[in-house]
């Protein structure tokens, strides 16, 4: 029962930020995140919007960014969702939103081809 309740609110979350990216400015945004176990949606919506320059790049979008991304870690998602053919990890990597790395579950060895793109 519970589940299925998780599975709708994710599914709400992600279809809200899908629907309009302004979604992540409300407080709902950041207090609707469900607890999980390891379902990678919401990271890779979020990253996904941040990709596709879908809100304005600014200090205060990359600052709202860690903060949705961290609270929907720290809720169970894995950053393990796919955006062309790369992890979500691998964008928060490239990045480097260090902040995040803590929270991040990596593989036991990254793949070298990472490696070198990140070098």
């Amino acid at each position: 029962m519970q589940s299925n309740a998780n599975e709708e609110q994710i599914a709400k979350w992600v279809n809200a930020i899908q629907m309009d990216a302004q979604f992540v400015w409300t407080p709902a945004a950041l207090n609707t995140i469900p607890v999980t176990k390891t379902d990678p949606r919401i990271p890779t919506a979020l990253m996904l919007c941040y990709l596709r320059r879908q809100v304005p790049i600014s200090v205060e979008w990359q600052q709202r960014f860690v903060e949705l991304m961290t609270a929907a870690l720290k809720s169970g998602h894995a950053a393990t969702g796919i955006i062309n053919r790369k992890p979500v990890w691998f964008y928060i990597l490239q990045h480097r939103w260090t902040q995040l790395y803590p929270l991040l579950q990596l593989p036991p060895q990254p793949i070298l081809a990472g490696a070198i793109q990140l070098a």
